[in-house]
């Protein structure tokens, strides 16, 4: 994918749905990568993406960021082991509720 295909399809949809408090919370030492590719975009796009794992994974971001992103990236969206498994980690955050 393209850096501004990126952007406009998950940096600014997470930042968004986060809300401003939010996002500088969890990626303030990881900013975005800068417009125009110049040298560490790589390294930005990574480290940035790692934050945005750990956030979803941390329950910190709505099921929509995560939605946002698989369906950005291209997660299947009908595989019966990803079903599976939105269903037992749906069960296994009951447990925690409880």
């Amino acid at each position: 994918r393209r850096l501004n295909h990126l952007r406009q399809g998950l940096h600014d949809p997470v930042k968004e749905m986060l809300g401003l408090d939010q996002y500088s919370e969890h990626f303030k030492e990881t900013p975005f990568a800068s417009h125009g590719g110049i040298s560490g975009t790589t390294g930005k796009l990574l480290n940035w993406c790692q934050s945005l794992c750990r956030c979803i994974n941390s329950n910190l971001a709505s099921p929509s960021v995560a939605a946002t992103s698989l369906r950005l990236l291209g997660a299947p969206g009908k595989d019966p082991a990803v079903i599976a498994l939105a269903r037992y980690t749906l069960e296994d955050a009951s447990d925690l509720v409880a």
